[in-house]
């Protein structure tokens, strides 16, 4: 297919859910549009340490390795049932490229270049490689063009030096999208046009996502609970609704299914308790009611996928004193939303990459 290769940089081997879904959602979306997807099989070292399972793994401090010797089998499981994701479901370059001198000396050649979605323009995440999700490594091969499709700073208290830095980076990019308010309003800032657009996972229609896996994994019913950050309120939140409702609970942060299962879950669970992003992406998605509380360091984005979805009432602060009339409605789901709320935005996230990919 002339002219419509498109190489895509992300978190793609993230081990969590929501980075290496994310990241097949943007490549089956650039496949719907008729394009060739290639993921740039870019790995950072920081993430590649937190990856391991091996406690002899070069640049690992003391306390990181009795963590890999303590958590060795969990660890083990977790790194095969990922890699085996990216192997069986991404498409990534042949190259392996572990820094930016790396893409920097033999840099793919593709027409069109993606970086997002996720946290790529974080820096407290992406350190000194930053440059690549900018996508820096780009020489303007073949007049190619450079897209941000639902990037995201994932912090927003940004120092002068740190604001110089990002408009330079920026600035070569031709179509800019991003997944937070907060991130259009600090490009407006920086003095750039930008769009908001949905995260790439709801690209994908419930059906497509059947598509993936539609299994039962879990027998009767149950309450799916997932936590990307220690929260004690959380566990009070499930502690009541499981002795209100009686029943079992499948806790994702102690048995580890492989990532393709991930949806599935969530559509065959009575409820998701979370404070997980996409786990609160997936439960709209699946139309499956659901409860989050605020996350310290990224809450923005669940913010405003509630408020896009008129669903605030299911952030909740406290679990004492909680009337009927508020378990009732966090215990039930208006299939409707899907199609009032997310169905235009779905329409309008589509319609930037195409105009961005030039469709």
């Amino acid at each position: 297919m002339a002219n419509n290769k498109t190489g895509i940089i992300t978190f793609h081997n993230g081990y969590n859910p929501g980075a290496v879904l994310q990241c097949y959602a943007i490549q089956k979306s650039v496949e719907k549009l008729n394009f060739e997807p290639t993921i740039i099989d870019f790995r950072m070292l920081k993430i590649l340490k937190f990856n391991t399972y091996n406690p002899l793994f070069k640049g690992l401090s003391f306390k990181q390795r009795l963590n890999k010797i303590f958590n060795y089998r969990i660890n083990k499981k977790k790194y095969f049932f990922y890699e085996n994701f990216i192997k069986n479901y991404l498409k990534t370059t042949n190259i392996k490229y572990f820094s930016l001198e790396d893409l920097n000396n033999n840099p793919p050649i593709f027409d069109y270049y993606i970086a997002g979605s996720d946290q790529v323009w974080n820096t407290v995440i992406t350190e000194e490689n930053s440059p690549a999700y900018f996508l820096n490594f780009v020489k303007n091969f073949n007049s190619s063009i450079k897209i941000s499709y639902a990037a995201s700073f994932g912090r927003y208290d940004l120092d002068e030096i740190t604001k110089i830095k990002f408009k330079s980076l920026i600035k070569n990019f031709n179509y800019i999208s991003v997944r937070e308010k907060s991130g259009f309003f600090l490009l407006k800032e920086l003095g750039f046009d930008s769009e908001t657009v949905l995260d790439p996972v709801f690209l994908m229609s419930p059906q497509d996502w059947d598509l993936l896996t539609n299994n039962e994994y879990v027998k009767d019913n149950y309450i799916l609970f997932y936590m990307t950050e220690k929260n004690d309120l959380l566990f009070k939140i499930l502690n009541f609704f499981t002795k209100k409702f009686n029943l079992k609970v499948v806790n994702l942060n102690k048995t580890i299914y492989p990532p393709e299962y991930f949806p599935s879950l969530i559509k065959n669970s009575t409820l998701i308790i979370t404070n997980s992003f996409h786990a609160t992406a997936f439960s709209t998605i699946f139309s499956k009611p659901f409860v989050t509380v605020k996350h310290s360091v990224s809450n923005s984005r669940i913010e405003n996928l509630l408020e896009l979805t008129n669903q605030k009432y299911r952030q909740i602060d406290n679990i004492n004193n909680i009337s009927n009339t508020e378990i009732d409605a966090l215990t039930i789901y208006d299939s409707s939303i899907y199609q009032d709320y997310l169905i235009p935005e779905i329409r309008k996230s589509f319609e930037f990459l195409k105009k961005a990919l030039k469709v």
